[in-house]
């Protein structure tokens, strides 16, 4: 009887891609390349894609050595691990490639259930961006891909605004020498100090010298806006005395930093108060009263913290009309990003509606579906999700879900070209309650002619030939003169990608243990069968070494 090997190794790559596809180097692509090995069978992976709100484009792939930061925070943030099998560095990781591939635990203990969720926050952090987040809720073993987008301050997208001003006032030793105001040149949103008023950064070091400020507005009527939402749209929250997952309509939010002549940011208040103010659009949707916002309604104000991505409940403020419109004001005592909304969790299911998909007219397996939810109140957005489609099985729940919330879901990407390559039928699908027992049936189909490329690979080592290694990763995949990419997944050594030309050139990449893996290939047959390859003496010894 043959013992069977699944891991994920980026030698696997680099085999696959460099000798089955190439099969032009004069040099092995394993050559020299370390392969870092654990026996763990990660059943669950989380496929995470950093991209620039503006651009579409993944983060890093223009502007080479650009670093994306993660911390992973929240209920079970320890069971979150390399997708390797090795722990993370204080749950920490980092990616320069715009992509980054995690796993949970195997343990017994950690398997994901609707009685056993696993609940996590993804905060990310690059140079020059706004920080954001996703909370990742997952309640099922198998392979999740989300897609994180960020605002760079320089050129955020459409529906985000950004005002810096230098030297708006001063602190002496903390206290604010000469009150003073700061707002967006549309009056969008604006803060004010007051003179005396203590402004204290970390530790509680007060603040010196010139302070610049910086306001971020989002539009809530703007999709790209909606889409870099930090911590998206089906929050965690704290409030009422515990955690609340559930779902928020939008009202405006802003993102304020100041900073003193040391760089320091400022965190908290004392011996006074900031105010803020922040308009409100007037075709806003107010749930509460199943109409436009008008003055005199109530939205409540809500904190995040950049640090852990976590929204928090801060009070109930009262919607007024000024010369500048409607507006919402607040008294303040520490600063982070601010948002005003109507937030409704006490329908929330763990698992609602079901998604039963049927690949029919040769639909290729083994790729991802890009699904737009939206509320069919007020048309707004709401999340996006891809959805894995296997050889067999595709049945998806829509998890972590507000019942009694009408929404539709249209299966195209939002705005950045297809990153699917499939049709499906109906292509709008209404949902009157997620959190139902409903099984909505869905055709897939091609969305045009193309080829699916299909692989198989296995290797051995000559010394140990009862030893198959079949390997299992995710990859991602686009045209060498494109800035698309669209993934695939081998699992046990198959894969069949989805949506090839014959001819063209293609960039695959994976990532793996913090760094990232491409290379150029042109694909010249639809077949490539690459097994029982024999691996070399060197990776043989280190695998030996493992048993």
């Amino acid at each position: 009887m043959r013992k069977y090997l699944f891991y994920t190794t980026t030698v696997a790559l680099l085999i696959l891609i460099g000798l089955i596809l190439t099969q032009s180097c004069d040099k092995s692509p394993i050559d020299n390349t370390k392969l870092i090995f654990n026996y763990d069978i990660v059943k669950t992976k989380i496929n995470l894609r950093f991209t620039d709100a503006a651009t579409g484009i993944q983060i890093g792939q223009v502007n080479k050595g650009t670093k994306v930061n993660v911390k992973i925070t929240g209920k079970n943030k320890d069971v979150v691990i390399d997708v390797t099998g090795l722990n993370l560095d204080n749950n920490s990781a980092t990616t320069e490639s715009g992509f980054m591939s995690l796993g949970l635990n195997p343990n017994t203990e950690y398997i994901p259930s609707t009685d056993n969720p696993i609940t996590f926050n993804v905060v990310a952090s690059v140079d020059g961006y706004i920080k954001s987040s996703i909370p990742v809720t997952i309640v099922k073993e198998g392979d999740y891909q989300y897609e994180l987008y960020m605002v760079k301050l320089d050129a955020p997208p459409d529906g985000v605004k950004v005002t810096q001003e230098q030297n708006a006032g001063n602190v002496q030793n903390g206290e604010i020498t000469e009150s003073f105001n700061v707002t967006t040149p549309g009056n969008e949103a604006s803060i004010s100090f007051d003179a005396g008023t203590t402004v204290l950064g970390e530790n509680g070091q007060p603040l010196n010298g010139n302070l610049d400020v910086m306001i971020t507005h989002f539009d809530n009527m703007t999709d790209a806006a909606l889409v870099s939402f930090p911590g998206g749209l089906t929050p965690t929250v704290n409030q009422d005395g515990g955690e609340q997952s559930g779902v928020f309509y939008s009202a405006g939010f802003v993102a304020i930093e100041v900073t003193d002549d040391n760089g320091n940011k400022a965190e908290s208040f004392q011996n006074g108060k900031a105010t803020i103010e922040i308009a409100i659009n007037p075709e806003t949707y107010n749930p509460e009263t199943k109409g436009k916002v008008k003055a005199g309604d109530e939205v409540p104000l809500y904190s995040y913290d950049e640090e852990t991505g976590q929204w928090t409940f801060e009070d109930i403020l009262t919607v007024e009309e000024s010369a500048k419109g409607l507006t919402a004001t607040a008294k303040i005592s520490h600063l982070s990003y601010w948002n005003l909304d109507w937030f409704y969790y006490d329908n929330v299911c763990y698992e609602g509606v079901k998604l039963n998909f049927h690949l029919i007219q040769g639909a290729c397996p083994n790729g991802y579906l890009l699904a737009t939810m939206r509320k069919a109140e007020d048309d707004s957005y709401l999340s996006s999700k891809y959805i894995y489609l296997g050889q067999e099985n595709n049945i998806y729940d829509i998890i972590n879900a507000a019942g009694n919330i009408p929404v539709y879901i249209v299966f195209e990407s939002p705005g950045y070209g297809n990153n699917s390559n499939y049709s499906v039928q109906p292509t709008i699908l209404t949902i009157p309650d997620l959190c139902s027992n409903e099984m909505y049936d869905l055709n897939v189909s091609p969305d045009s002619p193309s080829q699916t490329v299909v692989v198989d690979f296995s290797a051995y080592c000559p010394d140990n030939p009862d030893l198959i290694l079949r390997p299992s990763f995710n990859a991602w995949y686009k045209k060498a003169n494109g800035y698309i990419w669209k993934s695939a997944s081998m699992i046990d050594g198959h894969a069949e990608i989805c949506g090839v030309e014959i001819g063209e050139t293609y960039v695959v990449g994976t990532y793996y243990n913090g760094f990232w893996y491409q290379e150029t290939i042109t694909v010249n047959q639809t077949l490539y069968e690459y097994l029982n390859f024999e691996l070399p003496p060197d990776i043989c010894e280190e695998l030996n070494g493992g048993f």
